[in-house]
């Protein structure tokens, strides 16, 4: 990040739970809060107006900045940057109201999508209509990723009315399993470096453990990926295959112990099967 990136927002967000407050409690940070979360709201992130900074404060905050980030490479001291026309108080206002979301009548979820690692994945997940009402009065997001690069999404135009957020049940389970696919996705770059991984596809087999063979183990899903990403996107119809999966079904085994007796050489049998009478 270049000065001139970072004061080209006028806001940025700082996540208390990866940046200790000795790093930022002396600049004008101001909490979101959201009522009905109570204590909680303390998780959430702080607000800096960069509007406010004078000269000096700007070049002091970004030596800061650069210094914390060599010290602390795996996390960045902005969580994200945006930019609206917005005063402060509006926006801790609006910012509040969009982090917890009526999922049922029973159920409210705290949505954390400022959060670099799922504001990414709603890119794919979210159309650009569902990104509007989500992100509101904010023109352009901006965040950070795992290998130090930032990135940039420009809202494509301003929702004529700032309709709730919602999405749709399926959006939702994937929403709930982000975690998990991140965790996923970092096992795989470290195991399979060369593999290219999409997360939406990558989801796609996780939403099949989990809901087409009701895995509850993230081992046995972790595996489930692997092999449709690494061995063959069909692998899980071959019948030694699916018969194994019914056992997990059965609660009979876990999926890693169902393979447990698989080698490469199976599963690359299997696999030259797949393009045939699979």
């Amino acid at each position: 990040m270049d000065h001139r990136f970072l004061f080209s927002h006028d806001y940025a967000l700082i996540n208390p739970l990866q940046v200790e407050t000795s790093a930022w409690e002396t600049w004008p940070v101001k909490p979101i809060a959201v009522p009905e979360l109570g204590t909680q709201s303390l998780v959430l992130p702080r607000l800096l107006n960069l509007r406010v900074l004078s000269d000096a404060e700007s070049t002091t905050l970004y030596g800061r900045v650069l210094q914390w980030e060599q010290t602390n490479p795996d996390h960045p001291f902005f969580t994200a940057l945006f930019g609206t026309d917005l005063s402060e108080d509006r926006v801790l206002n609006r910012l509040g109201s969009r982090f917890l979301y009526r999922r049922s009548a029973q159920e409210h979820v705290l949505l954390r999508w400022y959060d670099p690692r799922v504001f990414c994945h709603l890119l794919w997940l979210l159309d650009e209509g569902q990104l509007a009402q989500l992100l509101g009065p904010v023109r352009v997001w901006s965040w950070r990723d795992a290998a130090g690069v930032w990135h940039q999404y420009e809202r494509a135009a301003v929702p004529a009315t700032f309709a709730p957020f919602r999405p749709s049940p399926a959006q939702w389970a994937t929403l709930g399993r982000l975690g998990v696919l991140n965790r996923i996705l970092v096992y795989l770059a470290s195991e399979h470096p060369s593999l290219q991984v999409k997360p939406a596809q990558a989801e796609q087999f996780l939403a099949q453990a989990y809901e087409t063979w009701d895995m509850e183990d993230e081992s046995d899903c972790r595996l489930f990926v692997e092999q449709a990403l690494c061995i063959h996107p069909d692998i899980h119809q071959h019948p030694a295959m699916r018969e194994r999966l019914q056992q997990v079904r059965r609660r009979e085994c876990s999926y890693v112990g169902a393979c447990v007796d698989l080698d490469p050489s199976d599963l690359q049998h299997m696999a030259s099967r797949c393009h045939g009478s699979l």
